[in-house]
């Protein structure tokens, strides 16, 4: 097995157990006949959705309004999950941002931060 198939594996493990619980609950109710919790379910899920993706958004729209690109690196550094990998993406994405805003020198920097050599990737695209 594959070193990402693993990692995804390890991570994502969780969301088809909760998916699973999630429907026989739901169908559970359906059953006997309370379809208020269900309504009330499939709104919440509605409403925060949306509102969540656009908050996101907003705080990276609102990164890259500054001068410097000091908000966005922050914006990065917060945004990603710390775990093995973690470390060269979010040095990839603070060079990218030091990047778009002409700073080349940081954006060495940030890349500098992390010793390639010992990162493992596969040869192969999956």
């Amino acid at each position: 097995m594959k070193a990402n198939t693993k990692y995804l594996l390890k991570r994502y493990a969780i969301v088809p157990l909760g998916c699973a619980y999630l429907i026989f609950v739901v169908t559970g109710l359906l059953r006997r006949g309370q379809y208020t919790p269900v309504i009330a379910f499939a709104a919440l899920i509605a409403i925060v959705a949306p509102l969540l993706v656009l908050w996101v958004r907003r705080k990276a729209l609102l990164a890259f309004k500054y001068p410097t690109p000091d908000r966005a690196i922050a914006l990065y550094h917060g945004f990603t999950p710390r775990d093995s990998h973690s470390e060269a993406l979010v040095a990839y994405n603070s060079a990218f941002a030091a990047a778009l805003y002409g700073e080349f020198d940081r954006a060495r920097e940030e890349l500098a931060s992390i010793n390639w050599l010992t990162r493992r990737f596969s040869s192969s695209p999956m």
